[in-house]
């Protein structure tokens, strides 16, 4: 059963627009870098009123060996330096999913 990993972030609001667009493109490249990794997407929040969150990212996994692997993957733990610095807070959700 695939899993659905959701990583809801507060970046500092002086991050640097090319900071952001950097994180941007280097994202989507977690998928086939990183085995077990089906998609993987990256956005702004659009309801900032309604949320302290700035921004949110979603990969899905194909299980829940995949999910395992995918914490101390140095793909990702380099994402994570990237964020380090601008991302002053994140919630981190994962759950499973049947639908494709």
């Amino acid at each position: 059963m695939a899993i659905e990993h959701v990583v809801l972030m507060k970046f500092s609001s002086d991050t640097p627009e090319a900071r952001l667009q950097e994180i941007y493109d280097v994202f989507p490249k977690l998928i086939g870098a990183i085995p077990g990794v089906e998609t993987a997407s990256l956005g702004a929040n659009i309801r900032l009123s309604s949320s302290e969150y700035t921004h949110i990212a979603v990969v899905r996994v194909a299980d829940r060996q995949a999910l395992e692997a995918f914490g101390p993957h140095e793909n990702h733990v380099a994402m994570g330096a990237m964020l380090s610095g601008i991302m002053l807070k994140a919630l981190i959700l994962d759950y499973e999913t049947e639908h494709p």
